[in-house]
């Protein structure tokens, strides 16, 4: 499938350290992905990916112009809740067309309850799919009447293990004249 996604990039964040992981896990589960990525610089990288540098005002001619011409079956949008809703509304208003025959995913944290009307209104409409990376999101999504999917993310198991405690070498007196 091919797939284009819209995401912040910038350098050692959390969307970025996402968006990292979820594109190597398409890629290896057979999907074509191009990647728009905010902030993106242009740095030496070597994902299975194509990544596009991009900047929030461009987004959305870019996901127009780069979807049509990848033929993307799905467009994903992973950001804030704010800008992807303002992303999508510029479409609705320059890019009827495109917004109406493209089919739209998010993928967006929820921070605090309740969801506000407006963006409820928002997820309702736009996206044909919604993604969200926690249990707290999916309560409030579920009490504001939005359906969503989990996407789990997090650190890794091994980060939450809690380390044994270290002993003293058998032959300290020898790592000691080592020094």
């Amino acid at each position: 499938m091919k797939l284009l996604l819209a995401c912040d990039f910038n350098r050692h964040s959390g969307y970025e350290s996402i968006a990292e992981v979820l594109s190597t896990e398409l890629v290896g589960l057979g999907h074509e992905l191009t990647v728009l990525g905010k902030g993106y610089e242009g740095w030496e990288q070597n994902y299975p990916f194509r990544l596009i540098p991009s900047r929030y005002a461009w987004l959305p001619q870019q996901m127009v112009r780069v979807g049509r011409a990848l033929k993307a079956e799905w467009v994903l949008l992973m950001m804030d809740i704010p800008k992807a809703l303002a992303i999508l509304r510029n479409l609705e208003k320059h890019e009827p067309k495109f917004l109406a025959e493209q089919r739209i995913a998010m993928l967006f944290p929820v921070e605090s309850a309740p969801i506000s009307d407006g963006w409820a209104y928002g997820l309702r409409t736009y996206p044909t799919l919604r993604f969200t990376f926690t249990e707290f999101a999916m309560d409030v999504l579920q009490k504001a009447k939005l359906p969503a999917t989990l996407l789990p993310v997090g650190l890794a198991q091994e980060w939450n293990e809690v380390e044994s405690e270290e002993t003293e070498p058998k032959d300290v007196e020898a790592l000691r004249s080592a020094e």
